[in-house]
């Protein structure tokens, strides 16, 4: 019987006897309140996002006297969604993005206890106006019921701000799989630069790199060349320069594209021609990358006026500025991973000529000898080689520079009587001024030295090998007292002229590239800072086509 029954079954006088009563008189046992979990939620971190992805700390706690179990977090993000990207964390496995919610699955909460979560990662998107974007609404529940469900739920408010530029390169195939670029072929290089930021940009940086058989065409006076391959070849061979950096004074609004050609009669800005020594059938690489031009870049592009071509002009000639804007002197990128593409080049078959000779050589039993011996790449094609190393009876092989065999766990072995070799690198033909490696086996003789021992080179690269008859050299070793070694087959010349030059490797005997060890290759000698780069962008580079296609006028500046 609750009090106001009590009280509308007595009279005014005794209810306030009754009520006195109650109030002063000895109070018998009172009843429990119910425990129960009081969940909450703060943050960490303010949600003042750009382009770059910033993840929110979230504090879940419970501050009620009972255990929470069955935790549920929930991130509403759908009143942001067409501002910013929603994501999770990869390393979060208890949250599940569900469209433009994220629900997080968190167990149990004892009393007293606070965790931190990380459920949320948010970006904002391409060309978003900076500003106040909205709020996420996040909500904690537990399966039982909470003791001050009025702070369950609680806004994130999201703010956008300036990302600055945000460019990205596009490039676009040379040739194709059924329609391949061979010697001698000049095409055009198609690419483009997009500002997907949400800050003008002006003076980019624009840097094209071909596969080292190739080189540009144009000879600009307002841009920097590298040649891996310095020096005078052959005629129809071509070694570079396959590398360019321009600066590109033209301004960018957010998400404005400037493309490097001229869409309507396919004239580019840079056309590649390629020589007798393209390696083929293949798929080789090249890499187009932007960025923003620093001052100093940009300085040196303008004084460099020696009346020739000037790409700036060329690309004025080109591109429509509909807006001017000045350039900031501290803007910087902020997102600098999609400012590399790369394109394919596929190419034509071509052939390749590798030549091995070998020295006679003297020595006695229980002598350790040096024989001497050459492997000539004499083209047309580039490619790359390895060769094989069975040493004549009665003797052993001692590992060498180049070659060594290794045992069933890889440890080198100190004899053996077979080796493979190679130089692990890029081997171009004679006609780039290198293509020749000189060397010496190490040779323990045991006993008298049969005629059995050769060198046999191999055709690593995707050229076809035109000429059989000088892959194998004779090894000839002589003792002490007999004729003469080396009178008989001795081995095939010293690699003939071929079609890739006079097979001298512009260096004579045991010239050519430095000899310094199996993992430098040919890396060494032959420009390896920018062979090295290049792998370097092969492996950071991530596909990004060029479709070409007229800009929209929608604002989204795809192509």
């Amino acid at each position: 019987m609750t009090l106001k029954r009590v009280l509308r079954g007595v009279g005014a006088g005794v209810a306030a006897l009754l009520v006195a009563g109650t109030l002063t008189g000895v109070a018998g046992p009172a009843q429990a309140a119910e425990a129960k979990p009081e969940l909450d939620l703060s943050f960490q971190n303010d949600a003042i996002v750009n382009n770059t992805p910033t993840t929110i700390g979230t504090y879940i706690n419970n501050r009620g006297d009972a255990p929470a179990t069955g935790v549920v977090v929930t991130f509403d993000a759908s009143a942001v969604a067409d501002k910013v990207d929603i994501s999770v964390p990869d390393w979060n496995e208890d949250c599940k993005l569900d469209g433009a919610k994220i629900v997080c699955q968190y167990g149990s909460l004892a009393p007293g206890q606070s965790e931190t979560i990380y459920a949320i990662t948010l970006a904002s998107k391409p060309r978003v106006t900076p500003g106040d974007a909205g709020s996420v609404q996040v909500t904690i529940k537990s399966t039982e019921e909470d003791g001050a469900p009025g702070n369950n739920t609680v806004p994130l408010p999201v703010t956008i701000v300036a990302s600055g530029p945000d460019l990205v390169a596009l490039a676009d195939d040379l040739g194709s799989e059924t329609d391949r670029v061979g010697p001698g072929d000049t095409v055009p290089v198609l690419g483009a630069v997009q500002n997907e930021g949400d800050t003008a940009t002006t003076d980019i940086s624009v840097s094209w790199q071909l596969p080292g058989e190739g080189a540009f065409v144009e000879r600009y006076d307002d841009c920097e060349y590298t040649d891996v391959w310095p020096g005078t070849h052959p005629a129809g061979y071509v070694y570079g320069p396959s590398w360019v950096t321009c600066v590109a004074p033209l301004v960018l609004q957010p998400g404005e594209t400037a493309l490097l050609f001229d869409p309507a009669t396919g004239e580019s800005l840079f056309n590649a021609t390629f020589g007798k020594n393209l390696l083929g059938p293949d798929s080789l690489y090249g890499f187009l990358q932007v960025g923003l031009a620093d001052e100093e870049s940009v300085a040196q592009a303008r004084k460099q006026t020696k009346g020739g071509p000037s790409f700036a002009a060329k690309l004025r000639s080109l591109t429509i500025q509909t807006s001017k804007a000045k350039r900031a002197a501290a803007a910087r990128e902020l997102d600098d991973s999609d400012n590399i593409a790369d394109f394919q080049l596929w190419t034509k078959p071509n052939t390749i000529d590798f030549s091995v000779t070998a020295e006679p050589v003297t020595g006695a039993v229980g002598d350790v000898v040096e024989v001497p011996y050459t492997v000539v790449n004499n083209g047309p094609s580039d490619g790359g080689a390895g060769w094989k190393v069975v040493a004549p009876s009665g003797t052993v092989l001692l590992p060498s520079e180049w070659c060594y065999e290794r045992d069933a766990d890889g440890h080198i072995l100190p004899e053996s009587t077979t080796q493979g070799c190679s130089i692990e690198s890029f081997f171009p033909s004679t006609a780039s001024g290198y293509g020749r490696i000189s060397s010496k086996l190490r040779i323990k003789i045991k006993s008298t030295p049969g005629t059995n021992g050769t060198i046999t080179v191999d055709n690593y690269g995707p050229a076809t090998e035109s000429k059989h008859d000088n892959d194998v050299a004779k090894i000839v070793l002589g003792t002490p007292g007999s004729n003469t070694p080396g009178t008989g087959d001795g081995g095939s010349g010293d690699g003939g002229s071929g079609d890739g030059g006079s097979g001298d490797g512009g260096a004579g005997a045991g010239g050519g590239l430095p000899v310094t060890g199996v993992q430098a290759g040919l890396l060494g000698g032959v420009g390896g800072a920018a062979l090295i780069a290049g792998a370097t962008l092969f492996l950071l580079a991530r596909r990004r086509r060029l479709v070409l296609v007229v800009p929209s006028e929608d604002g989204t500046g795809k192509l």
